[in-house]
């Protein structure tokens, strides 16, 4: 029995990433979400919050501009900002993050840049494919964890990349794990 609930908490941790764990719903619900962003935009990221109604309830609203339109009955529970740097002259970018959510203890997700189209090469072949899981503070001393990629080479001459996560998550001292639902984006090169 302690097996299998392991087993199940694992899943959920897994395919979980910014809901806080609180007695009625802590996880959201399993929802995609694409957008279209210039490099400019994603040279300082997109950002999504978490947002907790007054009975529980959990939505997902992108920020726009370190804007974030809140009722009187609604808190952020957490962020996950997540952003390219492109290196034109190198034909070199990196993916760079940010989490923010009260007595941060772990930050997790699966990060990627792969080509938007099958034209020139392989759709399946990723420029990078890779899990951020290097922050760790079991004491939740702070409330901000970022990070970022090495560089990674993309193809010249693309004019645009995809983006994206997958099983993004924020770990609390209080909170439990704060899920975020999976992103793709499509950045223009310039």
């Amino acid at each position: 029995m302690k097996k299998l609930i392991a087993l199940l908490l694992s899943v959920l941790l897994a395919l979980t990433s910014m809901a806080p764990a609180y007695a009625a719903k802590p996880y959201l619900e399993n929802q995609n979400f694409s957008i279209e962003a210039s490099i400019d935009e994603l040279a300082d990221g997109i950002t999504f919050a978490i947002i907790q109604e007054a009975d529980g309830s959990l939505t997902v609203q992108k920020i726009e501009q370190s804007d974030i339109a809140l009722q009187a009955n609604q808190r952020v529970a957490g962020t996950f900002h997540c952003g390219l740097t492109y290196h034109k002259n190198a034909s070199t970018a990196h993916i760079h993050w940010t989490a923010t959510s009260s007595q941060i203890t772990g930050v997790r997700a699966r990060v990627y840049c792969k080509p938007t189209y099958v034209i020139g090469g392989d759709y399946g072949n990723y420029f990078f494919y890779g899990d951020i899981d290097e922050y760790r503070d079991l004491n939740g001393r702070y409330n901000t964890a970022s990070g970022a990629t090495d560089d990674f080479d993309i193809d010249s001459g693309l004019k645009k990349v995809n983006i994206g996560w997958t099983s993004a998550s924020v770990s609390t001292v209080r909170g439990g794990t704060l899920a975020l639902p999976a992103s793709i984006d499509t950045i223009e090169l310039n």
